[in-house]
């Protein structure tokens, strides 16, 4: 092994070149499957290159991928490394058709029911520059899926790995490969949990619209969506009673439900944090407008003066989501029916939603439209 080291750092003093052998791959790639750390900085510092790939038929994987995935200190040292060197650190792999590998486990489809939901509006996300490139996995979904590369993955966010990079065939983002059954066994619970706050605090957009796909059928969600739609693909733990379970799988529904709680609690802050920063009291009535059946805007009221019916006229369009679990896909939502101010899914989110958050909200969230009635009612009279 000795006179092996000293063999290559002999033939690349005398010019050999890092680049040139690509049979059965680059010597990079050799350097990185092995962890040896010393091995790929020799070869960056004789000019190997970092943009160069592995035949499609493997995935055109970059040695960035490899790195990602490698276990303990060295993967993260090779990982700083290349990232030194790298040229594009979101470079998409070319396996977004078997993106869940050999180990994926039997998982039926969902039953989740998608009906053409349209997802976030616009206005509650933040879109691209620029459409991105369909693809698959880049590095840091590769290091998301595994446990114990959180400093991986603090390394390529700090390098400005972009978390909201959609994959292909409805796989999500970053945030989703956190609550993907397909990995649940590599990463702990807590460590899920640890991986969102990162995510987030770098900038994922839990607000993102996440396209689920199920046969024919296709609606756009958010990421919490795309975590309730494997959970109801495993759909044994999803639908049996909590009795009829093993102990392990009772404690396996229980670590899932937890996870999807968490996602949904940033969902909600992430909606009340975008809203804050609108008009309350017309937001409040384009709510009202649109979930009360029995309320009418008066568009050719003939007492009403012409700037006014126009500014009742107006509509900010809202996200309908539970506010509880926040899910907005495969469920009937129904508002408060006092104030018309949030949206739950069934009586069980509905209590939560009271006791948790609501019940000190719900009254002023009331009172909002109350005097702009008044207002309008007076101003008709006294035409």
């Amino acid at each position: 092994q000795r006179n092996r080291w000293r063999t290559i750092q002999l033939l690349l003093r005398r010019g050999a070149d890092p680049n040139l052998c690509r049979v059965p791959m680059q010597v990079l790639f050799l350097a990185v499957r092995a962890g040896d750390v010393d091995g790929v900085k020799l070869m960056l510092e004789h000019g190997a290159r970092t943009d160069i790939r592995l035949p499609p038929k493997l995935g055109a994987l970059t040695p960035l991928h490899i790195a990602a995935a490698l276990p303990g200190e060295e993967g993260v040292r090779i990982t700083e490394l290349l990232l030194h060197a790298v040229t594009d650190v979101d470079a998409q792999a070319a396996d977004q058709d078997h993106v869940y590998g050999p180990d994926k486990p039997d998982l039926l489809f969902s039953s989740m029911k998608l009906s053409n939901e349209p997802g976030p509006p616009s206005t509650y996300y933040s879109p691209h520059a620029a459409l991105p490139q369909e693809g698959g996995r880049t590095a840091l979904h590769v290091a998301c899926e595994r446990e114990g590369n959180s400093k991986v993955v603090k390394e390529l966010l700090s390098q400005g790995a972009d978390p909201n990079l959609p994959l292909t065939k409805g796989l999500g983002s970053a945030l989703c490969v956190a609550c993907d059954l397909n990995y649940e066994h590599r990463r702990s619970t807590d460590s899920k949990l640890a991986l969102i706050d990162r995510l987030i605090s770098h900038g994922a957009d839990i607000l993102k619209p996440v396209i689920l796909t199920q046969g024919d059928k296709v609606a756009v969600g958010t990421a919490v969506d795309y975590g309730y739609f494997s959970f109801f693909q495993d759909r044994k733990i999803a639908h049996c009673p909590f009795h009829a379970l093993m102990p392990a799988e009772r404690e396996m529904l229980l670590a899932r439900k937890r996870l999807l709680e968490y996602l949904g609690s940033h969902l909600r802050r992430a909606v009340f944090a975008k809203e804050s920063q609108w008009d309350a009291t017309l937001l409040y009535l384009s709510k009202k407008a649109e979930l009360t059946p029995s309320h009418r805007v008066r568009k050719r009221s003939p007492g009403l003066p012409t700037d006014q019916g126009a500014q009742e006229q107006e509509h900010i369009p809202f996200f309908k989501f539970c506010y509880q679990c926040g899910r907005s896909v495969g469920v009937r939502l129904a508002p408060c029916t006092r104030c018309y101010g949030i949206l739950t899914c069934s009586k069980y989110c509905k209590t939560r939603a009271w006791a948790e958050f609501h019940r000190k909200d719900c009254s002023d969230m009331a009172a909002i439209g109350v005097p702009t009635e008044e207002v309008s009612m007076q101003g008709g009279e006294s035409q």
